[in-house]
């Protein structure tokens, strides 16, 4: 046993340091901007935003913006969890990537916000039972 303890030691050391870390939160997010994002983002075609689609939208058209490009289109790469979308679910206990990418694609940088969100909701819609089923 003692054996496959340091074989396994000395595999993780290649991919592994030992020492103090810190961790730091990029964007921290007040509940009252998420609340105004949603309310910005609700359409007929899109009733309940969730806080991820909004906060992935936000992102997404601030580095649109900031890139000033109107000549090649912008890809929004979005992880799914399948684990949910199984049917039945899998329990979140699983071990393992149980997730799948899904992608938007913006032509016009321009486009309002409600209709970005709209669409990264269509893209992880997608990703349902009948999906991870045939998956």
């Amino acid at each position: 046993m003692k054996s496959e303890s340091k074989l396994y030691s000395y595999y993780f050391a290649n991919f592994a340091r030992l020492g103090k870390f810190v961790t730091r939160r990029s964007y921290v997010f007040d509940a009252s901007l998420i609340a105004k994002l949603k309310e910005r983002a609700t359409s007929s075609d899109h009733a309940k935003p969730t806080s991820v689609e909004v906060l992935t939208t936000f992102i997404w058209k601030c580095y649109m913006d900031k890139c000033n490009s109107t000549e090649e289109p912008f890809l929004l790469i979005h992880q799914v969890n399948l684990r949910t979308r199984a049917d039945p679910a899998l329990p979140e206990e699983s071990f393992g990537n149980f997730i799948w990418l899904t992608a938007t694609k913006c032509i016009n940088p321009t486009t309002n916000f409600k209709d970005l969100v709209t669409e990264i909701d269509r893209a992880i819609r997608k990703i349902d039972s009948k999906f991870v089923k045939v998956l």
